[in-house]
């Protein structure tokens, strides 16, 4: 299916996932290991080679549908296109959740699903060319995701996998644990033995708050706790939506859009507003959506935004095979892609050298400052979660920002904590100064959709009769 990066971290791989297509949601082994699906679904970080043991029943991709005992991709199964069971007629293929006679002009028609064959694991490169469990697919080539390291068949974190400590092949003596890519007797600072897996249980995806509990369906691992990131909403089996956008869970979980509507700021319409694309049943930006990056279905994997309609790193980091790194610090690719740093050396400042400077500490390998690092906070491996912020060495929220359901939220534009935490606006208000205010039409004292309203269809008070729904301004 697809592989996402919006927010990888690395996690350590476990077992290998050698399980039938039917006992797929059982275990939650999956085809992704990194994070952000079509039509705003987040994709949870989990390697494939973590088991979902939190949620039974939810698909390790956010959006991904359980259709028939099985995990479905809705963007491009011809035999569930949208929505389970919708299977699109024999000269249709299926193109971002919509039967269509032909693929969006960036995607390739693999078997009458319509993919991108950039970032679509089951279809690398090619049709039918999938990546190993594991893997991911960017810039058309499998790899191994931010964080990880391909030792043999196995993608690693060589932070804290007791088979492949500080280096592939390197395993841990019985009773040791690996801990910063070092194998001692104890963990570090802040972090907790989980099978000799030194882990951080607040923010790690396959260890949160306990160890073996894995947030799946785009969940994040926040204070310990499995929870959906700031703009999505928990949909159940579903997982984490953006109801903003999201063609069949308009405005709120399971309210799905007629099939000649689209979803545009958590309502269904005829089309998308001014500088929107319709891409299937959502409105997209598709200048800086990293799910529909200059087209529909173009998605940015290996850690790149969508900047001006093309995926990208970020400031301070550079694309090594399909996955963004910062050579500052990184063992194997210091200063440039694949220049690979000794046994005995860490990467500072671009430099394989034989220490740290005084200001930074050793993390595997890399050279950190852990008073800024947000994913070495205080002491490496210690992870800012939530969307906290490393500061003197303690995570945060950023200025302005209030923890709200263990993540960090702005009250003064959040919509699900407008002001103060849990006051969500409606579907017809936004969060302006932290107030809910109307966006639509106001009938008396009442912020209506003359769109859908059954009391007022097309006008105030005018209302539908019995047994009939408001649809574009309409009784029917």
């Amino acid at each position: 299916m697809i592989s996402r990066f919006l927010a990888i971290r690395g996690a350590a791989l476990a077992v290998l996932c050698v399980l039938p297509p039917l006992a797929l949601l059982a275990a939650g082994c999956g085809d992704d290991g990194a994070t952000v699906t079509d039509s705003g679904r987040l994709d949870s970080g989990v390697p494939d080679s973590a088991a979902d043991s939190s949620i039974p029943g939810l698909c390790p991709t956010a959006g991904d549908l359980p259709c028939a005992d099985t995990c479905i991709d809705p963007a491009s199964d011809p035999a569930n296109c949208g929505t389970c069971a919708n299977a699109c007629a024999s000269a249709e293929v299926c193109s971002v959740g919509t039967c269509a006679s032909g693929c969006d002009p960036r995607l390739t028609d693999c078997g009458d699903a319509c993919v991108d064959i950039n970032s679509n694991e089951d279809h690398c490169g090619s049709c039918r060319a999938p990546c190993r469990l594991g893997q991911a697919c960017s810039d058309g080539m499998c790899v191994c995701g931010r964080g990880l390291v391909e030792c043999g068949v196995t993608c690693a974190d060589l932070a804290s996998d007791p088979a492949n400590c500080g280096a592939c092949g390197a395993a841990c003596a019985m009773g040791d644990v690996c801990t910063s890519g070092e194998c001692l007797s104890t963990c570090g600072v802040g972090l907790t033995d989980c099978a000799a897996s030194c882990v951080d249980l607040r923010s790690d995806l396959v260890n949160c708050g306990a160890c073996g509990n894995v947030c799946g369906g785009g969940l994040e691992c926040a204070d310990g706790a499995c929870r959906c990131p700031a703009g999505y909403t928990d949909c159940g089996a579903i997982g984490c939506v953006d109801v903003t956008r999201n063609g069949t869970n308009c405005g709120a979980c399971g309210v799905v859009c007629a099939v000649d509507e689209v979803c545009a700021s958590g309502s269904c319409g005829a089309g998308c507003p001014s500088g929107g694309t319709a891409c299937g049943a959502s409105c997209v930006d598709t200048a800086t959506d990293p799910l529909h990056c200059g087209g529909c279905g173009v998605e940015c994997t290996g850690g790149r935004i969508c900047d001006a309609g093309a995926c990208v790193c970020g400031a301070g980091a550079t694309a090594c095979r399909g996955v963004c790194v910062d050579t500052t610090n990184n063992v194997n690719n210091c200063g440039a892609c694949r220049v690979t740093c000794g046994a005995v050396e860490v990467c500072s400042a671009g430099v394989c050298t034989a220490g740290c400077i005084p200001t930074e500490e050793a993390c595997a390998g890399a050279c950190v400052d852990t008073t800024s690092d947000p994913d070495h906070c205080g002491a490496c491996g210690v992870v800012c979660s939530g969307g906290r912020e490393c500061a003197a060495g303690v995570c945060d929220c950023p200025a302005g920002e209030v923890v709200c359901d263990g993540t960090c939220r702005d009250p003064e534009t959040d919509r699900d904590h407008c002001g103060v935490c849990d006051n969500a606006c409606r579907v017809v208000e936004a969060c302006i100064a932290a107030a809910c205010e109307c966006v639509e039409t106001m009938c008396g004292s009442d912020c209506v959709d003359l769109d859908t309203d059954e009391a007022h269809c097309g006008a105030c008070d005018a209302a539908c009769g019995m047994g009939l729904t408001c649809h574009r301004g309409r009784c029917r």
